[in-house]
């Protein structure tokens, strides 16, 4: 457990073996980004596509944190906005 922005998280792994690993990171990459998150808020979600570099690619919703499997419920169900922007994401690829 560590202390991340006055809220407790826990990671299977340290913050170095992390960057460590997210430097490597050599293809597209799709970020999820709340607009009201606190805790991994938009503004992370840009400093990381930065460093990334031109393959990354933000989604933003309204929301908090991990409520993106909430977003749009209504019209496309529990996780379907999520779904959605990873199956736009993918077809993109090609």
């Amino acid at each position: 457990m560590k202390s991340l922005k006055g809220k407790q998280t826990y990671s299977p792994i340290d913050d170095q073996t992390y960057l460590d690993r997210r430097n490597k990171i050599a293809i597209p990459i799709l970020l999820f980004a709340g607009k009201n998150d606190d805790l991994t808020t938009a503004e992370d979600a840009r400093k990381y596509a930065a460093k990334f570099g031109k393959d990354a690619i933000i989604s933003l919703y309204d929301g908090g944190h991990l409520m993106g499997f909430q977003h749009n419920i209504k019209e496309m169900g529990f996780g379907g906005w999520y779904f959605d922007r990873i199956r736009r994401f993918l077809e993109n690829l090609n």
